[in-house]
């Protein structure tokens, strides 16, 4: 995917490019924070059933409210890194103010694929799509040395 193109997706989201983060920690990679966020072991925080009414509304409401409480986006300016793609680079977006949706992400059979992470690069906050549910996968790193 082009850069414009995951531009014109993440806008389409509602949320603002800030900036590519030069100086946030360059790990975990995209790649690494989606398989530490949808590894075999993993056990989502919140599951909602692909079908069910409003389905994509509220797996948006229910993965800012969980990226809110573990502190993947900053309190200060509602900052957060996103990857559109595993191999892309961490892009720094900032949330608009109402309305923000993830819909604009899905694919054609409605899956969202989606992995954002804290500034400081230890807590991840992922959407999966798995057996016909979105999932919502919180993760934080441990300490690094």
């Amino acid at each position: 995917m082009s850069s414009n193109a995951i531009e014109s997706q993440l806008r389409a989201c509602g949320l603002q490019l800030v900036e590519q983060p030069a100086a946030c920690p360059t790990t975990p990679t995209p790649r690494e924070a989606f398989h530490l966020a949808v590894g075999f072991t993993t056990s989502p925080s919140a599951r909602i059933p692909k079908r069910s009414p409003d389905a994509t509304e509220r797996t948006t409401q229910t993965w800012l409210s969980h990226a809110r409480s573990t502190g993947v986006i900053a309190e200060d300016d509602d900052t957060f890194l996103v990857s559109a793609t595993i191999d892309g680079p961490w892009l720094r977006v900032r949330l608009p103010r109402p309305p923000f949706s993830l819909a604009p992400l899905a694919d054609p059979q409605g899956d969202i694929e989606f992995t954002a992470r804290s500034h400081s690069g230890d807590r991840i906050c992922a959407i999966s799509t798995d057996d016909g549910e979105y999932w919502i996968i919180t993760h934080r790193l441990g300490k690094r040395g």
